[in-house]
């Protein structure tokens, strides 16, 4: 897979290809589950204060130039190597999936967490 690694060259934040874009804006939870695997990952990588915002995300979906626009186009998945509706995230998150929505692609959010019914309505 392809990944854009410019805040660390260990591993990408925003990687994928056109069938699918993995989009982390940390990496890392601070829950650490016992059970699972993310809470590791930002003492592995040594990853403490790597963070995208929403811009940043944008950016690099349009520099890897693989994404495809569109309902049977490049699924965006959020939150394989973070939570991604964490407090870290949360409000981020709900801008980015807002701004992605209106152009019609799949989005997976990969989550523990409870989405609220304000946060479920994405404006197109």
């Amino acid at each position: 897979m392809d990944g854009i690694k410019e805040k660390t060259d260990q591993l990408a934040l925003v990687y994928g290809n056109k069938e699918r874009i993995y989009i982390n804006l940390e990496i890392g939870c601070e829950a650490e589950c016992s059970y699972c695997y993310v809470g590791s990952i930002r003492k592995a990588y040594q990853c403490d204060g790597l963070r995208y915002d929403g811009d940043d995300v944008m950016d690099l979906i349009r520099r890897m130039g693989v994404f495809v626009e569109g309902e049977g186009g490049t699924v965006l998945s959020f939150g394989c190597y973070s939570e991604c509706m964490s407090v870290n995230n949360r409000s981020e998150i709900v801008r980015l999936v807002t701004r992605l929505a209106g152009m019609g692609n799949y989005i997976q959010l990969a989550t523990k967490k409870e989405i609220s019914r304000k946060e479920e309505r994405v404006q197109q």
